[in-house]
């Protein structure tokens, strides 16, 4: 029996943005499925581009004549890349954010996960790291775009040209233009799909407060009464220091011994070992890391495991809200007030906003973390759209920080024309009297 799919086109614009009919060939027909990428023939006298399957079909969709229904070429991989859930979800981003299907399938996978497979593909180094790091503190460099490649590439020895390109958001130009200034070396590289296996003392969840409890118990609850097509959202609005951490591990625990995954996003990659030390040391080794600076064998890896089903926590920055898990029953993003959840290149998706569609589409709990939630986020809880978790102490005898704001138009009016206020200064030196040590944290760098 005949057999045909749908597909669409990874680098297709927006005008052709849409699902093309092929042929499969018998050979293949026990081998694909949906969510595979393979080779398709597009126009005349041209190469065959990168698609993806989004519907095995029986028979030709009515309206197009069979003698124009072409055969696939090949597949490009052994099993499938993307989960029904992000083909629905590539189409819903289609829709709210005026990309094409193929902008919202390239912010979801990796590039290494279709070109790790023990090839070699272009990578990218510092000719000279400390020539590099004394041509960023000259101030020399007038492009932002060739000063972020070359801090990417001093904070790692060298990379796959795709994964910087991802990372810094710049265009292929600008690594050109550094590599003909030799400032950046261009190889070929082997990659390796390898990981080491690490090792994760546990430890013992320390004894809650009867408000983290509470949380924890309000989390339960939703989860046990989530369903798919229903949001339960709820704002755990805490101060530092409050034990907000404590109450997303206890809230995955549970959400676990029912057989569900959980995905946990922080708004910073240098967060995310920290938050990840405490779920290894408390779920051992079912977790994995997602996001844009990890090496291209541990991203690999770390993406097929969780395709695989192997891994039932996911924690990363704003690019782990596309994790291929396919059975939530927990979304935490921490900090929710952080614009780094808001992407910058296209799509300019918003991270907690496809949260919202996720969490609706598996019938998960949304739980939004932050000692200063967003306006909105707050309105919502506030309007009955989402639930309000307060913490309003913090953890141990410590108290919080005293805060004082000085109005630096009534220092003017006083006479003091300098950079810091007359406050400032009398608390700077008697801090130095008693030998104490202080910390001034400026707005910008330069």
């Amino acid at each position: 029996m005949a057999l045909f799919c749908q597909v669409v086109l990874a680098d297709a614009p927006r005008a052709s943005d849409r699902a093309w009919t092929y042929r499969v060939p018998p050979a293949l027909a026990k081998d694909i499925a949906q969510g595979f990428a393979l080779l398709v023939p597009f126009g005349t006298n041209r190469p065959p581009v990168r698609a993806y399957v989004t519907e095995i079909l029986a028979q030709i969709p009515e309206g197009i004549p069979p003698e124009s229904i072409r055969e696939i070429h090949q597949l490009l991989s052994d099993h499938p890349v993307l989960t029904k859930e992000q083909l629905m979800l590539a189409r819903e981003m289609r829709r709210r954010y005026y990309c094409s299907t193929a902008d919202a399938i390239k912010a979801m996978v990796p590039p290494t996960v279709l070109s790790a497979k023990g090839r070699s593909v272009q990578a990218a180094r510092l000719s000279d790291p400390e020539e590099a790091a004394e041509l960023l503190d000259s101030d020399e460099l007038r492009s932002m775009k060739q000063v972020r490649v070359i801090e990417l590439l001093l904070e790692h020895e060298s990379a796959p040209c795709m994964e910087i390109l991802q990372a810094t958001g710049v265009s292929r130009s600008v690594l050109s233009t550094l590599a003909k200034k030799g400032i950046v070396t261009l190889f070929n590289k082997r990659l390796s799909v390898e990981l080491p296996a690490e090792d994760a003392a546990f430890d013992r969840p320390p004894v809650l407060t009867a408000e983290q409890r509470e949380a924890v118990g309000s989390i339960e609850e939703a989860s046990m009464a989530a369903v798919p097509g229903q949001l339960k959202e709820l704002l755990l609005f805490g101060i530092t220091g409050s034990g907000k951490t404590e109450v997303y591990l206890h809230a995955a625990q549970a959400v676990l011994a029912r057989g569900k995954q959980v995905l946990i996003l922080v708004p910073e990659i240098a967060l995310t070992p920290q938050m990840t030390r405490r779920l290894t040391s408390r779920f051992g080794k079912g977790v994995a890391i997602l996001h844009s600076r990890l090496t291209p064998s541990e991203r690999y890896k770390s993406w097929q495991r969780v395709l695989a089903q192997e891994i039932p926590i996911v924690v990363g920055a704003r690019s782990a809200i596309f994790a291929p898990l396919t059975n939530l029953g927990l979304i935490v993003i921490d900090e929710e007030q952080e614009s780094s959840y808001k992407a910058e290149m296209k799509p300019r998706y918003y991270a907690p906003d496809i949260a919202r569609i996720r969490a609706i589409m598996n019938g998960a709990v949304l739980v939004l973390g932050s000692a200063t939630p967003q306006v909105a986020s707050y309105r919502r809880a506030l309007e009955g759209t989402s639930s309000l978790l307060r913490l309003p102490d913090r953890i141990g005898e410590k108290g919080l920080a005293e805060v004082r704001i000085v109005d630096m138009r009534r220092e003017f009016a006083k006479g003091n024309l300098s950079l810091f206020s007359r406050p400032f200064i009398d608390t700077m030196e008697r801090t130095l009297d008693r030998g104490e040590q202080a910390m001034i944290l400026l707005n910008r760098r330069g």
